[in-house]
């Protein structure tokens, strides 16, 4: 089976040199594809609009705290 990741801006871009060996060769990094520095509500809906799989290391930025919406944090 093979992915199609994106690697977000938080992570090394060489984690690409790792993807493609492994078979997702359609894999690429934020920066590559020109979307470094979108919020995250931007860049969620290019993954979905490309068909990524989002590879992060802050996941809750995306979907949400607890009881709150996607992308929206609560103190």
């Amino acid at each position: 089976m093979s992915f199609k990741l994106l690697i977000d801006e938080c992570l090394s871009p060489t984690l690409i040199q790792l993807a493609w060996p492994a078979g997702h060769v359609q894999s690429s990094y934020v920066r590559d594809r020109g979307w470094l520095g979108l919020k995250d509500w931007e860049l969620i809906e290019c993954v979905v609009r490309e068909d990524f799989t989002l590879v992060t290391r802050n996941s809750k930025d995306f979907r949400g705290q607890k009881d709150a919406a996607p992308g929206e944090t609560r103190q």
